[in-house]
């Protein structure tokens, strides 16, 4: 890929590729095909996977988000096969306006269109109301932001942001399913491989806390330490700059409900729409003994955990 293709909603800076790809210690093209030419050909060799014909957009991608490591993008990769079998209800809702629109009442979520000056991505989800019973569908839709974001973004990393100022928050946290929980998050670290710079909750609740204490049971310690809690949007500003927040956060940004109704027409794209049933084919064989290794190198998840008793 010699230049980032031009997207409906995702902005980049003009020196955002060749910037990216230095962090990643590739300093010309000709190093970039060789390493995606490297990881397709083992793609290939893979017997068991389901699907073994990956664009070398997305392969690119796989290596970027890894540093630059091939050996790390063909863990990331393998990961995500394993997860995408034995998780497969994650991935099972590809079309976001008629699988997922009634989400809108309840929950709006998208990445925002600015980069931050160092190319990271800002990524908002915002709770309108309580109400909901199940989460399972807002990381359903989160999982069709990372089939995305792997095949058409380009950056440095993800800055996560939690407004759950219209919601209980003690609600939340005691209707979260801790197995739900601990599994999309491995999906999201382990299986898209998200680099995340920080997690910031918007929230002037007391009751916070006892959200964080149940994250930092499911995050790792690196990703625990980069949680912080935002009693004011102003607080938000020491992060993101307000040329990147929607309206609504005083940004110069449109406000977040047009922007997640503009990310529901794309993802809803009959092109998109059938890239993500393609790409939910990324697991292994019906048949095959891999399933059963990947079972057990993932034996704490997708069904181990209810067996435990959560206080």
């Amino acid at each position: 890929m010699e230049r980032i293709p031009k997207n409906p909603i995702l902005q980049f800076h003009p020196d955002t590729m060749e910037c990216v790809r230095k962090l990643c210690n590739f300093n010309t093209q000709l190093e970039v095909k060789e390493a995606v030419d490297l990881l397709d050909e083992w793609v290939k060799k893979q017997s068991h996977y389901r699907k073994r014909n990956f664009t070398r957009s997305y392969l690119e991608k796989t290596i970027i988000i890894n540093k630059g490591s091939v050996e790390r993008a063909k863990t990331q990769i393998d990961q995500l096969c394993a997860l995408k079998t034995i998780m497969p209800t994650f991935f099972e809702k590809c079309h976001a306006r008629d699988e997922l629109g009634h989400l809108k009442s309840y929950c709006i979520q998208g990445l925002l269109p600015k980069l931050t000056p160092e190319h990271y991505r800002v990524y908002i989800g915002k709770f309108r109301k309580d109400g909901l019973t199940s989460y399972t569908d807002i990381f359903r839709f989160g999982v069709l932001i990372n089939e995305y974001l792997k095949e058409y973004d380009y950056c440095n990393g993800l800055v996560l942001i939690a407004d759950i100022r219209d919601i209980n928050v003690l609600r939340l946290s005691y209707s979260l399913s801790l197995t739900e929980l601990r599994n999309i998050l491995t999906i999201a670290t382990e299986g898209y491989d998200m680099r995340i710079k920080g997690i910031h909750y918007v929230t002037s609740s007391r009751a916070v806390e006892v959200l964080l204490r149940l994250m930092r049971s499911v995050l790792s310690a690196k990703l625990s330490e980069r949680m912080r809690v935002h009693k004011t949007v102003e607080s938000l500003y020491e992060v993101v700059s307000k040329e990147i927040l929607p309206a609504e956060y005083g940004g110069d940004e449109e406000s977040l409900l047009t922007l997640y109704d503009k990310w529901v027409e794309e993802l809803s794209e009959k092109k998109n729409v059938d890239y993500f049933k393609e790409m939910r084919e990324i697991r292994a064989k019906e048949g095959v003994r891999q399933t059963e290794v990947y079972r057990s190198q993932y034996c704490g998840l997708a069904g181990t955990f209810r067996k435990l008793n959560i206080d």
